[in-house]
């Protein structure tokens, strides 16, 4: 399995995981008090891989979202199991399948060179 920083968002899919986000916005932004958001929703993966791509990192997707309710940029995203693997398997998005596929190859190619 590969470590968070490696996990690409056609891994996660294909590992069958579900990314979901919450805002963070709090109660204080500087010197002025701000409501709390807390607005939270389940993204969609294959929106998430028509527009960022298979080989996107999984760990730069909070950097690139922003709230759709408050508009803040302070958010989490965790990955919860989600679809039985082999479901989405069976979508069969090659972009991801030729992602994995790459990334393995490349990660036996460094471990075989050291």
């Amino acid at each position: 399995m590969p470590t968070d920083i490696e996990m690409t968002l056609g891994m996660a899919f294909l590992a069958g995981l579900q990314p979901h986000v919450r805002c963070l916005r709090g109660r204080r932004m500087g010197p002025a008090k701000v409501e709390p958001c807390g607005y939270s929703a389940e993204l969609d993966f294959e929106t998430l891989i028509w527009t960022r791509g298979a080989a996107f990192p999984c760990w730069r997707l909070e950097q690139r979202l922003k709230c759709p309710r408050c508009g803040g940029t302070s958010l989490a995203v965790a990955w919860h199991p989600g679809a039985w693997k082999g479901e989405r398997m069976a979508r069969d998005l090659v972009q991801c399948a030729k992602e994995v596929e790459k990334t393995e190859r490349a990660r036996r190619k460094g471990k075989s060179g050291v």
